[in-house]
């Protein structure tokens, strides 16, 4: 004899749920843990050229050479950008004088132009800025 109820239909209904639910949330806290490691992999790796390319900036500022430049890969002239803009905001006279000269020699007036054409739209936004201030 079959004992089957119509709240056989709906226990199982619920078990399915809880169980979706369960790996829905899962999936959602493994995303969350994926970004959130990505962004600390490149906060990291913002703060490495940031303590590589600081230095040169002092350097140039002051009118020193820089003796040795590191290349810029392509995946940091974002950064390097960000920073060149940040300090050339802050000076005046011949400091920015010295920041330019450094741009150009580094190469960074052809990233800016490479950055104006992409698509995300905060980079273009910097490379507008840096273009401006490269005169």
């Amino acid at each position: 004899m079959d004992y089957a109820t119509p709240s056989d239909s709906l226990l199982r209904l619920t078990l399915f749920s809880g169980v979706a639910v369960l790996v829905l949330n899962v999936l959602l806290v493994a995303v969350v843990a994926f970004v959130r490691a990505r962004a600390n992999k490149r906060a990291r790796h913002q703060r490495e050229i940031t303590a590589i390319w600081t230095p040169i900036f002092h350097r140039a500022i002051e009118g020193l050479e820089n003796p040795t430049l590191p290349v810029i890969a392509r995946r940091d002239q974002t950064v390097v950008l960000g920073l060149w803009i940040h300090y050339f905001q802050y000076l005046r006279g011949k400091a920015r004088i010295c920041l330019r000269r450094l741009a150009y020699y580094i190469g960074l007036n052809h990233s800016t132009s490479v950055l104006l054409h992409h698509r995300n739209m905060a980079q273009r936004a910097l490379a507008v800025v840096a273009l401006g201030n490269m005169g």
